[in-house]
């Protein structure tokens, strides 16, 4: 849908190119289906994220736009929407790719969009859940916290970027944990999970 392509267009035009998208009725958290790569013929994906389906959000956080996320959050996309795909693999919603492609500016803003909605709760992995998933290739087709993945998308800022990521987590999770504790368990000392 066209929503997924807001992140191409100038930041001083995307607030009114989206809201005319919305009013012509596009949806702001509809899925839609991953773009082939034996289709597409995108080399520059080698990572093979525009296979992974998500919303326009998702494909904002995808595209590294800052930009074309908060005009997305301010249209009222949902961080934790995820593309109703029936019997084939799960959608992914946007703050577990912020999370995973370690984009702490975006990751931040998408939980601070839901810690201001009373309804929501930013429950998503800690630190730990986080480098699992990613190693584990559960949710993206590429372990994107190996350092040719941190290199080309975060450039100098990769072990920043990581570093960043891994905090917000850990914190979001404490933030929303009775005492501390997550599902029960203490907390491990920070920088455990590296080790």
């Amino acid at each position: 849908s066209p929503l997924f392509w807001i992140s191409s267009f100038e930041n001083e035009k995307m607030k009114t190119l989206a809201q005319k998208l919305v009013e012509a009725g596009a949806v702001v958290d509809q899925g839609t289906r991953p773009i082939r790569g034996d289709i597409r013929g995108v080399w520059a994906d080698w990572e093979d994220l525009w296979s992974v389906p998500t919303t326009p959000l998702g494909r904002a956080v995808i595209m590294n736009s800052l930009s074309a996320v908060k005009v997305l959050l301010s249209l009222g996309a949902n961080p934790l929407a995820k593309p109703d795909r029936g019997e084939s693999r799960d959608g992914r919603c946007a703050v577990d790719l912020a999370a995973l492609l370690t984009l702490p500016d975006i990751l931040e803003t998408l939980l601070a969009f839901l810690d201001s909605r009373p309804d929501e709760q930013a429950q998503i992995f800690d630190e730990q859940g986080m480098l699992q998933a990613a190693h584990d290739k559960s949710i993206l087709p590429v372990d994107t916290t190996s350092l040719q993945s941190r290199l080309v998308r975060c450039g100098a800022e990769y072990k920043i970027s990581m570093l960043r990521t891994l905090q917000i987590l850990r914190n979001n999770r404490r933030k929303h944990s009775q005492y501390g504790r997550a599902g029960g368990q203490r907390f491990v000392p920070e920088g455990f999970t590296l080790c």
